[in-house]
């Protein structure tokens, strides 16, 4: 059946200084902001991908029909006949992350002295920003309704002093609770921060240790959900592994972790994540070598990934920290 579709145009804003690039990743030492550019990621990769996910489920296949014309302020309906599809996502502004971005400056304190780890995430209708500054300070910007607005900055503070030297931190919402996982660098532990129903409630830390002594030097994390079971993926700088952290059904158990090793990397450090169709992608950037590694997980992120090096010419990157991967308009692009 035809249904009525509200349009509402697509949008993305980043922030660009000597110290930052972007509200997806936010690191100490960024200086620009670098563009890797593809169709497919596999075929940026490895051509074999292609093959090797011939025998996996089927693609989402997007299908609809637009009448050829319509009037204005008429209602535009459209029939979708989509294949495979489970969530629907709307752009009609194509083509935005190839065109240079303008920087401006929304927030300026010394609470934001060296900021790493910018997470952004929406909570009961307003956004919020998560960073945690060179002093160990766990900083929370409240930008209302619209992440055009100025944001609010409250310091949060240190909670139970248990930040130390920690480079990468995001948010996940289980339920009605909301929680942090803090990439707790010097200390090679996990932490877990529990907020409750409310993002801006003050959090208590659960120290989850080192799982299997398996962090040296964590510094880079993304968590993500497959098939009712919770991972987390956390870059090592001190070796040149990623560990994934198998949490089962919820956050708040004890992780299993499984070393990946990633063979001529030196100095692993951001981590952004995609999936297409049944594929899980990883691309990790090392500041040790000046390169961007990829993780392919043909079968899923619980099973062991191909790795290896993209090849970016080591004068386009310098020192990189942060990373992550976007798909615009049916193209992947990854910020550096």
């Amino acid at each position: 059946m035809s249904r009525p579709m509200h349009l509402r145009t697509g949008w993305l804003k980043f922030i660009v200084g000597s110290q930052s690039s972007g509200y997806f990743a936010l690191h100490p030492g960024i200086h620009s902001v670098i563009f890797l550019y593809c169709r497919s990621m596999r075929i940026l990769w490895i051509v074999g991908w292609i093959a090797a996910a011939a025998g996996h489920a089927q693609c989402p296949v997007a299908a609809f029909a637009v009448p050829p014309a319509s009037c204005l302020n008429e209602s535009l309906y459209f029939s979708n006949s989509s294949v495979a599809a489970t969530a629907y996502q709307w752009d009609f502004c194509a083509g935005d992350l190839a065109s240079a971005p303008m920087g401006q400056v929304v927030a300026s304190s010394q609470s934001l002295f060296r900021t790493r780890a910018l997470r952004v995430v929406k909570s009961n209708g307003n956004w919020f920003g998560f960073a945690i500054d060179q002093n160990m300070f766990l900083v929370r910007l409240e930008f209302g309704q619209s992440l055009d607005s100025d944001p609010a900055l409250v310091t949060v503070g240190n909670p139970q002093n248990a930040i130390q030297l920690a480079f990468d931190l995001v948010l996940w919402q289980e339920g009605s609770s909301w929680f942090a996982l803090v990439a707790n660098t010097s200390a090679d532990n996990l932490l877990l921060l529990s907020f409750g129903p409310s993002i801006q409630s003050t959090p208590t830390v659960t120290n989850l240790g080192n799982p299997g002594g398996a962090l040296k030097g964590p510094a880079g994390i993304q968590v993500l959900e497959r098939n009712g079971s919770v991972f987390a993926l956390v870059t090592n700088s001190n070796a040149p592994e990623v560990i994934r952290l198998a949490f089962g059904n919820s956050i708040t158990n004890i992780p299993v972790p499984t070393i990946i090793p990633v063979p001529g990397a030196v100095s692993l450090r951001g981590i952004s994540l995609t999936r297409e169709c049944d594929h899980d992608f990883a691309l990790v950037a090392d500041n040790g070598r000046n390169q961007v590694y990829y993780l392919d997980f043909p079968s899923g992120v619980h099973d062991p990934p191909v790795t290896g090096m993209l090849m970016i010419p080591s004068s386009s990157i310098s020192f990189p920290f942060g990373i992550a991967i976007r798909n615009e308009g049916g193209d992947y692009y990854a910020l550096v």
